[in-house]
């Protein structure tokens, strides 16, 4: 006689399955369940709790700063820094940033604008809470005067053991001359709409400075 396709150990309450498994019904899984090979789902799957696997986009949060800024410095000004975002052990994670910014030169002039990130863990040799410069823009080059924002997406491969946290902050400087704003002075607000909040965005508008974190489990 063949194998059995369902096999019920009694003893240690395990269920093991050697070969195909079609389920037509709603089946309901209420403790852990460890998958180790190709799975097909054909239709609905409703999970209520967490799901982990490689590559999974676990978490999305979004921080807008809405403080003006300015300097007519060519040394580095510190700016907007995040909270924390928790993380799972061995997560990746994802940033997406956007900085509107004005230069108002007298010549040619221009800004630099610098990421940076920190951990609450050591990474590698580094150490935790330690500032780590994740990108530069270069100097964005102008004549006099000139409206825009600053924007860059980063995927960070980091391997950390263990749950942590990360944030991030931005750091700004003239090129070599005038003023450099951001979030102000180039009329962001000209429309304002207080339904914004009923979309989960805590202001009349989300055009300001941003940092969207995404988690991706490792």
């Amino acid at each position: 006689m063949s194998e059995p396709l369902l096999f019920v150990d009694t003893s240690e309450s395990n269920v093991n399955v050697v070969g195909s498994l079609n389920i037509t019904g709603l089946t309901t899984f209420m403790g852990e369940t460890s998958v180790t090979g190709p799975t097909n789902v054909v239709g609905d799957l409703n999970i209520g709790g967490n799901i982990d696997g490689k590559g999974v986009l676990l978490n999305t949060t979004q921080y807008i700063d809405t403080t003006g800024r300015s300097t007519t410095s060519t040394a580095e000004q510190t700016g907007y820094t995040t909270p924390w975002t928790s993380m799972k052990a061995n997560s990746k994670v994802k940033l997406d940033v956007h900085i509107p910014w004005r230069n108002d030169g007298t010549d040619w002039g221009g800004s630099y604008h610098t990421i940076y990130m920190m951990v609450n863990k050591q990474v590698g040799t580094v150490p935790a809470n330690h500032w780590v410069a994740l990108s530069t823009s270069g100097y964005y080059m102008t004549f006099y005067a000139d409206i825009l924002s600053y924007t860059n997406n980063f995927f960070i491969p980091l391997v950390v053991n263990e749950d942590f946290q990360i944030r991030f902050y931005h750091s700004y400087r003239v090129y070599n001359n005038g003023t450099l704003y951001i979030n102000s002075a180039h009329h962001l607000d000209f429309k304002n709409d207080s339904d914004n909040t009923q979309f989960g965005i805590p202001h009349p508008h989300a055009g300001y400075v941003k940092f969207i974190v995404q988690e991706i489990s490792g």
